[in-house]
């Protein structure tokens, strides 16, 4: 029984050792129609709870069947991260809550997600258990990892801007993704 398992460990190596390219976690971010893409290239581990992501929209417009997963590669803004994102149900899971790094605290910032950012996807790596985005408008790096089954972890880097008088904040949105009711 333990030589089955050397032999498993040492054919891993193997593999592992020959060049495997690494893994593409945009595959199925993207695409156009119904429940097509919406995949979120963020980090979880194995049966884990957290899913933890970013939630994207193109000039805050946020088509319902391209977004079910919260994420949508031909998006150019990040509204917020959010930590769970369901995927496959075909309908977007409501209830995350949103956080996302602002420079400023105004009625405008929080008022109807201006406190999004404008994102190039050629500033943004996806790797097994590591997500990372330049975020443009508040000139700062979101990184998102996962620590365990429940358990997640945002760090915001705020590049400096020349103003030393300037605050940052972190913006924890509660309802981000409860619908509105009129």
């Amino acid at each position: 029984w333990l030589g089955s398992i050397v032999v498993v460990t040492v054919l891993f190596g193997v593999v592992l050792s020959a060049g495997v390219p690494p893994l593409n976690l945009f595959i199925g971010t993207g695409g156009e129609g119904y429940g097509v893409g919406s995949i979120p290239p963020g980090v979880q581990v194995p049966f884990g709870m957290m899913r933890l992501s970013p939630d994207t929209s193109y000039d805050n417009t946020a088509v319902e069947w391209n977004h079910f997963g919260g994420y949508h590669y031909g998006d150019n803004e990040i509204r917020c991260f959010s930590h769970t994102h369901m995927v496959g149900a075909g309908l977007p899971d409501y209830g995350n809550i949103g956080v996302m790094p602002v420079r400023e605290m105004n009625e405008h910032t929080i008022r109807d997600y201006g406190y999004r950012s404008k994102v190039d996807h050629k500033n943004e790596k996806a790797t097994a258990g590591y997500y990372s985005i330049e975020l443009i408008t508040p000139n700062s790096l979101a990184e998102l990892t996962v620590a365990g089954t429940y358990t997640g972890v945002h760090k915001y880097t705020f590049h400096n801007d020349g103003n030393a008088n300037r605050q940052n904040f972190i913006i924890i949105d509660p309802s981000h993704t409860v619908t509105k009711v009129t």
